[in-house]
């Protein structure tokens, strides 16, 4: 199963870097209490710099995991693989180049059998 999203392009136009951070909402998938095992995030963006990803679990205020996304200067689809469990995930998207479109994410992930 995955979730997708098209957010926008950050373009402040001039020559100096800004930091551009795109936090998402809080996704439970339609099931709050059920546990997930989150396997992939694919992100689909442009960017000269670097990309980061947060990863923010059950709420939690501290990052569970952080990636690092190479910058490419054509929009191009980059998956990551991860091994995070929990019923809720966040992502914070940041970039410190002056162009930064993030086209979509994508967050692949299976429910965790309960057990009787």
């Amino acid at each position: 199963m995955a979730v997708n999203g098209k957010i926008q392009e950050l373009n402040n136009g001039s020559l100096a870097t800004t930091t551009a951070i795109i936090k998402t909402k809080r996704f439970d998938f339609e099931l709050p209490e059920e546990r997930k095992r989150f396997n992939h995030i694919i992100l689909n963006y442009k960017s000269g710099s670097a990309v980061s990803v947060d990863i923010y679990v059950d709420g939690s205020a501290s990052s569970s995991q952080t990636l690092s996304y190479v910058s490419q200067v054509t929009v191009g689809a980059v998956s990551k693989k991860i091994n995070v469990t929990g019923k809720t995930i966040e992502l914070k998207v940041s970039s410190a180049d002056n162009v930064f479109a993030l086209e979509s994410l994508s967050i692949e992930y299976a429910l965790i059998p309960r057990t009787p």
